[in-house]
């Protein structure tokens, strides 16, 4: 009785240490094991300050097409390297993504199950050729440093359920999938979101010192194989020292118009667009053009006949800037310093991409200096020290003026003269307001 008591104990010792060996080699749910980062980082150690590249991998239904947007960091600022390495420093676009993954915590693990990946929309948009659920591939970001080594990546998903701002995610090549908060707004493959809204670097109220005094527009169609221009109109307008816009002049045909003709609208139009001028899309000059735009000097013509291609015509140098005229207009900004920026409107440009839904028109933006706004100082007769000195300091003042404009049109014109900038024809319209009988663009 005692030996069968004994060996029962022994048996019941034996399961239970089996049992247990069992469990700690039974291949449970991850989630069982990671709930535990639930509250925590799901990136503890990554550090914005190190992003050095940014990619963002997502699949457009509208192309049928997988669509990448690389950009890279070249010393402070940040180009993006397929459009040949134009700069969108100024957007906060750029800031926002490399803060994106900054604390980010886990609030839930979902489930580890890959089956699941599907349901929850964060297949991986790299492996688009072997998946048929292209709806519920997720968008993916890439971080990469300065040695283009990932230090932090994310497929983000579906929007929970009745939770604006929460998205699933799973790190890739990992089957977990987690709740996080996400704006997944900020992960767009199309170039014109993350260029500067503010594409002439306008100053948004007086105080900056460079108000705007005056906008010029001069509507007109060229007929590039007859050279018959057709004027459609010109209207100017002018911002007082109280920030009131109005139109001082206006012309239909080149014939004057009452300016109370123009609709309503008209001139908050144009300043509305000129604050919001961002491009579709940018090509690159060639390299004799920018070479040739690089001269302060007037150009020889033969350098330039791409541009001319473009519709873009060659008028020579003159005020500090090289001139053009557009066969679909041109549009100026003249600002308190003295600094004019001229928009030119050239020819359509091709479809970027494939089909377009919309007319895409190219352009160009030149810097020259207004004569007008440094007036000659009237010398005096007077023989009075006082006088003299007080002549001498408005001179003094002029020229100072006046090389300041100098060095301000230069900046700009190294900043822009590389570009054509594609516009859409909805910004186009924007800056060229439709006149009681002036034909649309």
């Amino acid at each position: 009785m005692k030996s069968a008591y004994s060996t029962t104990i022994i048996m019941g010792v034996i399961a239970a240490v089996t049992a247990a060996i069992a469990a700690a080699n039974f291949p449970w749910p991850q989630s069982v094991t990671e709930n535990a980062q639930v509250s925590k980082p799901l990136f503890e150690n990554y550090e914005t300050t190190s992003v050095r590249g940014i990619q963002v991998i997502a699949y457009d239904n509208d192309r049928s097409d997988i669509e990448r947007l690389r950009l890279k960091r070249s010393g402070q600022n940040w180009v993006v390297p397929q459009k040949s390495n134009f700069d969108v420093t100024g957007n906060q676009r750029v800031l926002q993504v490399t803060r994106a993954l900054n604390d980010r915590v886990v609030l839930e693990v979902n489930s580890d199950n890959q089956n699941d990946h599907v349901n929850f929309g964060v297949l991986d948009p790299s492996d688009v050729g072997s998946n048929a659920a292209r709806s519920k591939l997720g968008t993916k970001l890439v971080l990469t440093d300065r040695d283009n080594q990932t230090i932090a990546h994310i497929i983000v998903g579906d929007q929970v359920k009745n939770s604006p701002g929460k998205h699933y995610v799973r790190i890739p090549g990992k089957p977990t999938i987690y709740t996080i908060e996400f704006d997944k707004s900020i992960l767009s493959t199309d170039f014109a979101q993350w260029v500067d809204p503010n594409l002439l670097k306008l100053p948004i109220n007086a105080s900056s010192g460079l108000a705007i005094e005056q906008f010029t527009l001069n509507r007109h169609r060229l007929d590039t194989k007859t050279q018959k221009d057709e004027s459609l109109y010109t209207a100017q307008l002018e911002i007082n020292n109280q920030q009131k816009l109005t139109a001082t002049q206006f012309t239909i045909a080149e014939k004057e118009a009452d300016v109370s003709e123009l609709p309503n609208g008209f001139a908050e139009s144009t300043v509305r667009s000129l604050y919001l001028l961002k491009p579709t899309d940018v090509e690159k000059k060639s390299s004799a053009e920018i070479k040739t735009l690089k001269q302060p000097k007037t150009a020889e013509t033969e350098s330039l006949a791409g541009l001319k291609n473009r519709g873009f015509l060659y008028r020579g140098f003159e005020n500090e800037g090289h001139q053009f005229t557009g066969t679909n207009g041109e549009i100026s900004v003249l600002r308190s310093d003295g600094v004019r920026l001229n928009i030119i409107i050239g020819k359509l440009a091709n479809p970027i991409g494939g089909e377009s839904l919309s007319l895409l028109y190219q352009s160009i933006v030149t810097a020259d200096t207004n004569p007008e706004s440094f007036p000659e100082i009237e010398s005096i007769q007077s023989k009075s020290e006082a006088d003299q000195k007080a002549y001498l300091r408005a001179v003094k003042l002029r020229n100072e003026k006046i090389a300041a404009a100098a060095r301000q049109v230069q900046q700009i014109n190294r900043v822009h003269r590389q570009w054509v900038y594609v516009l859409d024809e909805s910004v186009v319209k924007g800056l060229f307001p439709a006149a009681p009988t002036a034909d649309r663009p």
